[in-house]
């Protein structure tokens, strides 16, 4: 979608760079070869240049391409930009050919294209990219190019706060940053892993300088399983808050608003006689009836809409919730409500970030009440229980915008109860009839708050299809009998759903050696989901781990002729989770499998990594029941010697191969 002329005019234009950049010598020579780069493509120079007075990031990059994938991967720039409080200024692009420099500055068509791939999820950012694709772009070019971005968002004041990525996917040949502020105001900077790196701070002027450049960089070693909060790579941050309490400061001024909703809490008081009642109902309303849209263009990615505002128009993002209920909660006499920042991805460790108001990606609310500290997720709609007992993620640290606090404060949350159940039954009358299968699947905790989310959206009849195409992909000769059941107990936050099929098939006659008969191949789909095989290499950073994660599943074979099965136990207890499957004969016709995983930890030791591993792809070996009925084909004694091949008479694990996997 194009932008309207007056945003060309208004926010871009060709001009020439700055006066304040230092010039920074192009690299002529490189040992890199395209053996040693990703894409085909990588840059030579990356400079970034800022001025933090002039509210100005210069940008200039140099790209070598080294193949014909290289072409693909750097004939297109895309600058996004923020037009509510910032302009685009493009400086030139030159192409290097055969020893040649060709200016195409002139020759560059830019479409402004709206960023609003959110949309889907009532997310309006405001942003655009300008965009081109470029002609004539071959293998062997050098391309360059320069632009600056002018503007900062105003809600920050001179509270400026910057991130630079030091560490690339390619090796660099030269890598140039430099910061230039005023000499009056103080600016902390902090270098992450940066022991090989050289800083240089310098007053210059009425300007203090801080510069580094580097020659010859390797790529970053890259890992996809480090913790989100962990950040073991080089970077370099830049922040105009001193401390936690500063960016408090700041975010009550920001938060801080006139708004008249006395008789809508009024209203909740005669509506409900205890102020727990109250503060449920408070909790509902906000979470159910305020629909959630987020304006994330200019200042109103920071600043939120007065609460009187939001009830009026009945929606509202994060912080518009945020506030409007914590401002509820004080009026109905909650000793401590406030809005609180957080970090969605870095979580547990924002704090390894300089204190900025900028590191924060979401906000929630605390209150403490009897003695007892809350936290609320708004923007969770549909959630089940009473707001003692409210499901929440542990977003790890909290900025609490609230006076009196000057740290930020650890959430602790203790989730007992999240988790997923599931209860299979595989009734048999015979090998040739079809069987029947029922599936229940109980949710608990945020797990029901999801489900019960997803529901608002799909039917039963989706949602039935994609269940069973699931069993389809083990099955398939599945198919429903009936419509999904749903049962929804909001007050003890569970919510069931239920499942018939007939499955025709499942038996598969054979005939080898001296024998003849029938096997059925089990496999636990649910399982699945958080046992699978992976690459037990070395490595280097700790690895994440879904936590907190707790599923059960029992699974009831009714067998149509009885067979012989051994009772068994298998367990698997490791740094990173535990798990248990038990199979019991209940008597001749019925075997009850039962299954548990539960991990302990949300990360583990890189050195902890390989046992982790290992212990997953040994599971997922074993993790499939074969049952097998035989019969002799031509006298008993020969039966009874083709059976030594089995683990017992008649059932074997098939640890051969691997288990069917969902794709």
């Amino acid at each position: 979608m194009l932008c309207g002329k007056s945003l060309l005019a208004n926010h871009f234009e060709i001009a020439a760079v700055p006066s304040w950049v230092k010039p920074i010598e192009v690299p002529t020579s490189s040992k890199i070869s395209k053996y040693d780069v990703l894409s085909g493509a990588y840059n030579s120079l990356i400079d970034m240049q800022v001025n933090l007075p002039a509210e100005a990031d210069f940008t200039h990059i140099v790209s070598d391409i080294l193949t014909l994938g290289g072409v693909k991967s750097v004939s297109e720039i895309a600058i996004p930009y923020d037009t509510a409080y910032q302009h685009l200024q493009f400086h030139y692009l030159k192409i290097w050919r055969d020893g040649k420099i060709m200016d195409r500055t002139s020759e560059l068509t830019f479409e402004f294209l709206r960023n609003e791939n959110q949309l889907t999820e009532s997310v309006y950012t405001g942003q655009v990219t300008a965009y081109d694709v470029l002609d004539d772009i071959r293998k062997g070019d050098r391309l360059e190019y320069a632009y600056t971005i002018v503007g900062d968002n105003p809600i920050f004041d001179d509270n400026r706060f910057r991130f630079f990525a030091i560490d690339q996917m390619n090796p660099v040949d030269r890598f140039y940053l430099r910061i230039v502020h005023e000499k009056g105001l103080e600016y902390a900077n902090r270098c992450n892993a940066c022991d090989n790196l050289s800083f240089k701070e310098f007053d210059e002027n009425d300007f203090h300088v801080i510069e580094m450049s580097q020659d010859n960089m390797l790529a970053g070693d890259f890992e996809e399983t480090v913790p989100t909060w962990m950040m073991p790579y080089t970077y370099f941050t830049l922040s105009g808050f001193k401390n936690w309490q500063d960016v408090n400061l700041w975010a009550n001024d920001v938060f801080d608003m006139e708004s008249d909703i006395t008789e809508f809490v009024a209203q909740l008081k005669r509506d409900h006689d205890s102020l727990d009642a109250q503060i449920d109902a408070a909790i509902n309303y906000v979470q159910d009836e305020i629909r959630y849209m987020a304006l994330e263009d200019g200042i109103g990615s920071i600043k939120p809409f007065a609460p009187d505002k939001v009830l009026k128009q009945r929606f509202g993002d994060c912080k518009d919730k945020s506030l409007l209920l914590s401002t509820i909660l004080q009026m109905l006499g909650v000793e401590q409500a406030y809005p609180a920042l957080v970090n969605t991805v870095l979580v547990k460790g924002v704090d390894q970030m300089l204190p900025a108001g900028q590191v924060f990606n979401h906000c929630i609310v605390y209150f403490s009440h009897g003695g007892v500290d809350h936290w609320i997720d708004p923007t969770q709609p549909q959630q089940g229980g009473k707001y003692t007992h409210l499901a929440i993620p542990d977003y790890g640290k909290a900025l609490v915008i609230g006076h009196g606090f000057e740290e930020l404060k650890d959430m602790n949350i203790d989730d007992q109860t999240t988790s997923t159940e599931v209860k299979e039954t595989f009734s048999f009358n015979s090998f040739e009839e079809p069987c029947t299968l029922t599936v229940s699947t109980s949710h608990y905790g945020l797990m029901a708050d999801l489900m019960r989310g997803s529901l608002e959206y799909i039917s039963r009849k989706e949602l039935g299809e994609q269940y069973r195409q699931n069993y389809g992909r083990i099955y398939p000769n599945i198919e429903s009998i009936g419509h999904v059941e749903i049962e929804d107990d909001e007050n003890e936050n569970v919510l069931t759903t239920m499942e018939t099929y007939s499955i025709s098939r499942v038996w598969k006659a054979f005939s080898e050696d001296q024998f003849e008969g029938h096997r059925f191949r089990y496999e636990p789909l649910a399982m699945y989901n958080y046992i699978g095989q992976s690459e037990c290499e070395k490595k280097k950073y700790p690895v994440q781990i879904p936590y907190p994660t707790t599923f059960y599943q029992t699974t009831i074979l009714e067998l149509p002729e009885a067979l012989n099965v051994e009772d068994e136990s298998t367990v698997f207890d490791n740094d990173a989770f535990k798990y248990i499957n038990t199979i019991n004969a209940k008597n001749d016709t019925v075997v009850q499998i039962d299954y548990a995983f539960v991990t302990k930890t949300d990360e583990i030791s890189a050195s902890s990594f390989k046992k982790v591993c290992n212990d997953m792809d040994d599971i997922s070996r074993q993790i499939t029941l074969i049952l097998t009925y035989a019969q002799a084909k031509v006298d008993h004694e020969n039966f009874r010697k083709s059976l030594k091949k089995y683990k017992t008479p008649y059932y074997n694990r098939k640890i051969d191969d691997y288990p069917l996997k969902p794709k």
